[in-house]
């Protein structure tokens, strides 16, 4: 059965990891030991800023997408291929990494790192993933016997999204930890209960006012990180994480632009909807790819926005189009074993 595809969605897809590429980039390129005290630095930060929203761009996604997810059989048997891609690509990390970098080749150790996800380092998305892919069955439970599915959103915001706008806030050595921070790790659970309101609740404002106010929220984050390093590097603590609410308000705002997005060209549709369907591989497959390029290919010149942006325009594109490529491979073995099994599952059930 032909999967049918929402070209807005795909496109949110393809940005996501697009972002997520792009995020990682500034990490490679030393942008967190940068004294931010420029411009030029103040609008790398702003991008930087933007292209963090990839994570909660895919959990806004599984929320809009899965809020028909019952429990049963044919809905848990979807993580086998979710395991499998991780498998393949973790082993190619394994490979890479003795073959090429000629690291420890202690087998007892590289194969526990297959299953706690640090075989490849950005598997912490699938340990997280796998998580709530179990859970959302019962998520759905819960939010479909809510009436009032508002007060639902502002819990969750309270507790996820509120306290790291105060958590690392240190003034003269005073910490300001003024709201409990104990369930904020639980934030892919609001970006999924966001994703499911969003979807029977769209914002009802134009696009411009969206497009703006995702403008004028970054510019307030941007500036607020500026003004509390006072010329000092980037702060993680300060306004960190995934899950802080001025993240959380850009990334719903985002989402929001670009879901309703139309597409009357087939190719077009085609195309983007490939790229679109291996976006999970293509984000295990970067981190192979970020190895390579960023060792054959990083200028390491003293910094300069210029040299930044020659970086940022050479290696970027590179990693995500062998990355798609790689994803390709991937997804085919995936999905031909995933399909092996539901399809001996089903007779056995006959």
């Amino acid at each position: 059965m032909r999967e049918h595809r929402v070209f807005g969605l795909d496109i949110i897809r393809i940005l996501a990891v697009f972002f997520v590429i792009s995020v990682h980039f500034f990490a490679y390129q030393k942008y967190y030991s940068f004294p931010l005290d420029t411009f030029g630095k103040f609008l790398l930060t702003f991008f930087r800023n933007l292209f963090y929203i990839c994570v909660p761009l895919f959990l806004l996604l599984t929320g809009y997408l899965n809020g028909k997810a019952k429990i049963n059989k044919q809905y848990f048997l979807k993580i086998i291929k979710v395991l499998f891609s991780w498998f393949m690509i973790a082993l190619i990390c394994i490979c890479y990494s003795i073959f090429i970098l000629h690291e420890d080749i202690d087998l007892m150790k590289r194969s526990i790192s297959v299953f706690n996800f640090t075989a490849d380092s950005y598997g912490w998305y699938v340990e997280m993933y796998i998580g709530l892919f179990l859970l959302i069955p019962f998520l759905n439970i819960l939010y479909d016997n809510l009436k009032d599915k508002k007060n639902l959103i502002r819990v969750m915001l309270i507790l996820t999204a509120l306290p790291p706008l105060f958590s690392g806030l240190v003034i003269n050595d005073v910490t300001f930890d003024i709201l409990p921070d104990y369930w904020t790790t639980i934030y892919p659970i609001t970006y999924y209960f966001l994703g499911r309101y969003l979807k029977d609740n769209p914002l009802l404002i134009s696009n411009l006012k969206k497009f703006l106010l995702v403008i004028i929220l970054l510019l307030i984050q941007t500036g607020f990180m500026y003004l509390y390093v006072n010329k000092g590097a980037f702060d993680w603590n300060f306004m960190g994480g995934y899950g802080n609410l001025l993240t959380v308000l850009i990334s719903v705002l985002f989402f929001s632009l670009f879901v309703d997005v139309k597409c009357n060209n087939l190719s077009v549709c085609k195309i983007l909807g490939k790229i679109a369907s291996v976006t999970f591989e293509i984000y295990l497959c970067s981190r192979i790819f970020d190895l390579i390029f960023y060792k054959v290919l990083y200028n390491n010149e003293a910094y300069s926005f210029m040299n930044f942006l020659v970086n940022y325009l050479k290696i970027v594109p590179l990693v995500f189009i062998c990355s798609f490529g790689c994803a390709l491979f991937i997804d085919f073995i995936s999905s031909k074993i995933y399909l092996f099994i539901r399809k001996k599952v089903n007779e056995k059930a006959i």
